[in-house]
């Protein structure tokens, strides 16, 4: 990140001190911050009259999105498994696949009826 940001200055340094102070590596805090940022920036435009309502709504709804994605990383990373997954693919091998490889024999047998 501090290499990219050194190459490219996407980051003012008051910018990078707050995400130093909030831990880049440390879980998603520093995506939100620049997320709010972004959205912060959005309404600054549109009170400017740079962006109409329209494009500051799609923007909005850009940004929340990926907010939203970048979000589902981090609510799987490094997480157990829930029971529910482990219970589920227990039901499938135990019960289920049996009885469908069963029904598939069966129906698909050349002397079935």
């Amino acid at each position: 990140f501090y290499e990219y940001n050194d190459r490219f200055h996407v980051l003012t340094e008051e910018e990078l001190h707050r995400l130093k102070v909030i831990g880049v590596n440390k879980g998603g805090n520093c995506y939100r911050e620049v997320c709010s940022w972004g959205i912060e920036d959005i309404q600054v435009e549109l009170n400017r009259g740079n962006i109409s309502e329209i494009a500051a709504a799609q923007i909005r709804a850009m940004v929340l999105k990926v907010r939203g994605l970048i979000g589902s990383f981090y609510d799987h990373a490094d997480q157990p498994v829930p029971f529910v997954y482990h219970h589920f693919v227990y039901v499938m091998s135990a019960i289920y696949l049996p009885m469908f490889s069963y029904e598939q024999a069966t129906t698909r047998h050349p002397n079935h009826p």
